[in-house]
């Protein structure tokens, strides 16, 4: 015979084997729960399950959506990917998948969400990040022109006596520009490419520092 308990918080009597927390030395089930939150009908539950589907649903209010972080929103369009490219296409059913999701406990929850939500959110994904792309390139191209500008005000600062350097002297000035303007210490020309090429680099620059 089935050994039975009840859920503490619906109390539904079930198989012992559909809970959790059910202590069976002392036949104490004051702590057990029902292993598949969506089917404990408490408002323990009702209020777990939901705050799962807000986790996993795509619906997110204005709200949670406010609150969520990037990172939040990025590996959730990311695992909703994972769980299209992992599903038979034979289990999708007019153009929804079902995903599961389990709070810390490990109780389970799930939501269905529809592909097309999904290739939205995909899309803005990669639309986002093609901006950042661009606006880290624009910082890149924005550091090079400011250390090539620098360059010329130190020309016609006078601290450069002519308009012309050879390598070692662009190779120092890259130097002053990293530690002056981002706080960077950069290596010493020859701890990077050596005695002899410096010497080569600085040949029209008797004085020029290592």
């Amino acid at each position: 015979m089935t050994q039975k308990a009840k859920c503490s918080l619906c109390g539904v009597e079930k198989p012992v084997g559909e809970l959790n927390g059910y202590d069976p030395i002392n036949n104490n089930y004051s702590r057990a729960y029902c292993i598949r939150i969506a089917e404990c009908d408490s408002p323990e539950a009702k209020a777990t399950l939901n705050k799962v589907l807000d986790a996993v649903s795509s619906n997110q209010t204005e709200e949670q959506e406010d609150s969520a972080t990037e990172q939040e929103k990025n590996d959730w369009i990311k695992y909703q990917l994972m769980e299209l490219a992992a599903i038979d296409k034979d289990d999708i059913d007019y153009g929804f998948i079902e995903i599961i999701g389990e709070d810390e406990e490990g109780r389970e929850g799930s939501c269905e969400v529809e592909i097309p939500s999904i290739a939205k959110q995909a899309l803005e994904l990669i639309k986002d990040l093609q901006e950042k792309q661009k606006e880290a390139n624009k910082l890149k191209a924005d550091a090079v022109m400011d250390f090539v500008n620098g360059a010329i005000g130190a020309f016609e600062s006078g601290f450069i006596d002519k308009p012309v350097l050879n390598l070692q002297q662009l190779h120092r000035s890259a130097q002053h520009h990293c530690k002056d303007n981002y706080g960077i210490d950069t290596p010493l020309m020859t701890e990077t490419w050596g005695e002899k090429i410096f010497e080569e680099c600085r040949k029209s620059d008797k004085t020029g520092d290592k």
